[in-house]
């Protein structure tokens, strides 16, 4: 009976247990399907990344392709089609001549752009920082007909041949810009005039004021 009984016992044993395995499998197999999808899933993000790589590349070197080819077609290999101007007017040679033997001891550069004699104050504070561009922007694509410097270079005055109030709407907006933009660096500015004298004296005492 007891052998009986145990064989029993460990035949219910092995039927119990022999109950319970095929749960156990289907939740190994659900967790080992999971992880699959998320392998797949990472895989086929990979795959996708390489693709567009592999575009952008393939893309790049078209471009570069085609560049470099215009470069070496007929009109790029033969003389370039540019030709020399002039840089200054006969009215602006005629103030400069005017201005450099009036101020022998000073140096007088014409067509000088507001970028490369004026740089924005920056008070420390972010607000500041952020707004240092868009003062930048005002006085880009701005220039002075003539800067007076010393011989240290340092700006002791410009001279405009035209005043605000000579020029059309959109020019005299943008010649407002610019004299506000000089007199908050304290920059002198000079309006020459046609009926001024010409005489060395007095163009000294207007750019100098002494």
């Amino acid at each position: 009976m007891r052998r009986c009984a145990g064989q029993w016992r460990v035949a219910g044993r092995r039927s119990v247990c022999g109950m319970g395995s095929p749960a156990r499998e289907r939740q190994g197999k659900g967790a080992a399907s999971a992880g699959d999808g998320s392998a797949n899933l990472v895989a086929n993000g990979v795959v996708e990344f390489g693709w567009a790589a592999a575009a952008c590349l393939a893309t790049g070197l078209i471009i570069w392709v085609v560049l470099r080819w215009e470069m070496f077609t007929p009109e790029w290999r033969g003389p370039w089609p540019f030709e020399c101007k002039r840089i200054l007017s006969e009215d602006q040679v005629e103030v400069l001549t005017l201005l450099q033997a009036a101020l022998p001891d000073m140096m007088v550069f014409p067509g000088v752009a507001l970028p490369r004699m004026l740089y924005v104050r920056v008070e420390g504070t972010a607000k500041a920082i952020r707004a240092r561009s868009t003062w930048r922007y005002v006085i880009t694509e701005k220039s002075v007909d003539f800067v007076v410097c010393n011989r240290n270079a340092a700006v002791v005055a410009v001279v405009d041949l035209k005043a605000p109030q000579e020029l059309r709407t959109v020019s005299r907006k943008r010649q407002c810009e610019k004299e506000r933009a000089l007199e908050g660096a304290r920059v002198k500015v000079v309006h020459w005039s046609s009926v001024q004298a010409r005489d060395a004296s007095s163009i000294r005492q207007m750019v100098l004021g002494g």
